[in-house]
């Protein structure tokens, strides 16, 4: 190889490491803060065209040394000073690459000391104990994180599933891990302006079931995954195996409904087709001479919806608890509420707004006083539903509210009792972080319990650098790509881009990443997965764990995932990253 070329790579190297020391930046000895602000001091230039020269020479081409990227560049310079007959340099960064990995596998502890290089976090669904022995099927098959979601059900029900974890863990003698969601500050649908809620059966072609049972049993605590309606008490006693059963839909149309046994839920039932209902809704019995009838009376907490058109409008006013929805005033407008206070103050006309995990599009038209109105902009054919409790983003607004809620504060402590992990939605500044451990440590929980910061918002992306030295002060801590959310923010055309940016600069800051949302979706829910979850799941296998979501097929998922692991185990360190100037932040 020419001496020419050699010297000029040297020089270049030598430029490099120069251009990224650290200079007076000394106040701190922690070598993960180091590295991480040598890495974004690198990316701070174009070295793309010097990636190749290395390459050339059969030198590292700094692709995958992200976290120990000045050890990387010293030993380059050695061996081109020992190619060139140069006196070879001292080195004086304090990263090794065994010190980098050695770091880097004791902080992935926080989500199992389990061998696998990539662990699997599930989320416990409400309907948990209908599956018998639903905790210890999934860990026999590879779970090392069962994660509870405070955004749904009550502390008694997050209290059982803890225990039921506590439990399996001392079965398996495994280092099954308890992730506890915060809910945050969620910024959510509420008291959608329709008149009376509607409820759908049968809307699976292969399972069209559903449940009957007394008026009586509304207060029960545990609800089946299917739907329930309820019946007069009389005639849900009067019922029988041979019962003939039909039910009249919201249209007044009879429809025959088979019923197919009797279990904890009540009885189970099977329709012919899809049904639609309403509170005008009945149920029918006919044996013989004997005949009655009930109406059907629906959850008080059933949801209610409304279909909008391309075009519609919706305005959205500020939630108060003593405020009553307002009623729909034409086919063509509806108004919903929202738990964010003072909404109209955070946006502008021609602002994108976001519903469902961006399932509706939508744009602000205008603003008047406390109230937006957005005109529906996705385009589908038979109209999109607006569902209460549903997420709302907005994208174009800087929306200042803490990731810790008033709420989250009055559970901790509790969760605290069984949580090994807490995860922390809506991330957006290092204060955030600082808020968090101020909590723990006023419950006597600081260090003990580790912190999972959820970047999903355009800001979060933006205070990353700050947010991970926060972390990384505290010690027990992870990052979350909360992936559903952030494609919103940032525009999804952005997402695979931004997720492989936040894994490169997580792996300069030694802190191991949670990809979350949607892998393997189909598979969970049909048990069929599509072309596209298997390559994003191979993906996945970069970052330290991956969280599943609810669905029926877990088990089965749980199979193909780890499988995928282990055929990515053995290609995945071919890749190479182009360190171009195209960087978040610079």
């Amino acid at each position: 190889m020419e001496h020419q070329f050699l010297a000029k790579l040297l020089f270049d190297l030598k430029e490099v490491k120069h251009k990224i020391s650290l200079h007076n930046e000394t106040e701190t000895l922690n070598p993960s803060i180091i590295n991480l602000r040598e890495y974004l001091h690198l990316r701070k230039l174009d070295v793309s065209h010097l990636q190749d020269e290395l390459t050339k020479a059969g030198l590292s081409s700094l692709g995958r040394s992200q976290s120990h990227i000045g050890s990387t560049i010293d030993a380059a310079i050695t061996i081109l000073s020992l190619a060139l007959g140069k006196e070879i340099p001292p080195e004086n960064s304090s990263l090794s690459y065994n010190k980098a990995h050695r770091i880097m596998q004791k902080n992935n502890e926080i989500f199992s000391k389990s061998t696998k290089k990539t662990k699997i976090m599930i989320t416990v669904p409400s309907n948990y104990n209908e599956e018998e022995g639903w905790f210890r099927n999934l860990s026999e098959e590879g779970v090392d994180l069962f994660r509870i979601n405070t955004a749904h059900d009550n502390a008694a029900t997050w209290r059982a599933m803890a225990d039921t974890v506590l439990l399996e863990r001392k079965r398996t003698r495994k280092d099954l891990k308890i992730y506890v969601d915060l809910a945050g500050p969620k910024i959510r649908t509420v008291n959608i302006g329709i008149d009376s809620p509607e409820m759908k059966i049968g809307l699976k072609k292969d399972d069209r079931t559903f449940y009957l049972t007394s008026i009586a049993d509304q207060k029960g605590s545990k609800r089946p995954s299917k739907p329930v309606i309820y019946v007069e008490e009389p005639f849900f006693q009067a019922l029988a195996p041979d019962s003939n059963l039909s039910i009249r839909d919201s249209i007044g149309t009879l429809h025959p409904v088979k019923l197919l046994k009797k279990g904890k839920f009540g009885y189970k039932l099977s329709a012919h087709k899809r049904i639609k209902l309403n509170p005008l809704s009945a149920i029918f019995r006919n044996n013989g001479e004997d005949s009655a009838h009930s109406p059907l009376i629906f959850p008080s907490t059933l949801p209610k919806e409304v279909r909008v058109f391309c075009g519609d409008s919706v305005i959205i006013t500020p939630y108060s608890q003593d405020s009553a929805p307002s009623k729909q005033k034409n086919a063509h407008e509806v108004t919903i509420q929202c738990t964010l206070e003072g909404v109209a103050s955070l946006v502008k006309e021609g602002d994108k707004v976001f519903l469902d995990d961006g399932k509706i599009e939508m744009a602000v038209r205008s603003i008047e006083e406390n109230t937006i109105r957005c005109e529906v902009i996705t385009q589908k054919k038979n109209g999109v539903l607006i569902k209460e409790e549903k997420g709302i983003n907005f994208p174009n607004s800087d929306i200042a509210i803490n990731a810790l809620s008033e709420h989250d504060k009055e559970i901790l402590p509790a969760i605290c009792d069984y949580a090994d992990i807490i995860g922390i939605s809506f991330t957006q500044t290092k204060e955030d972080i600082a808020d968090v451990i101020r909590q723990l440590e006023a419950i006597g929980k600081k260090g003990e319990i580790g912190i999972v910061a959820k970047i999903e918002t355009q800001k979060g992306v933006e205070n990353l650098p700050q947010i991970l030295e926060a972390l990384i002060a505290y010690g027990k801590s992870g990052i979350m790509i909360a992936r559903g959310d952030l494609a919103i923010e940032i525009g999804y055309e952005n997402l695979a881009y931004m997720q492989e940016e936040i894994l490169d600069l997580c792996a300069a800051a030694h802190m191991p990443v949670i990809l979350a949302t949607q892998v393997l979706e189909s598979k969970m829910k049909t048990n069929i997965p599509s072309r596209a979850e298997i390559t994003d799941a191979a993906f996945a296998h970069k970052a330290e764990c991956v969280m599943l979501n609810k669905g029926e097929y877990a088990r089965e998922t749980i199979k193909i995932l780890n499988a995928i692991f282990q055929q990515m185990d053995l290609v995945f360190r071919k890749n190479k990253l182009l360190l171009n100037p195209n960087f978040q932040w610079k």
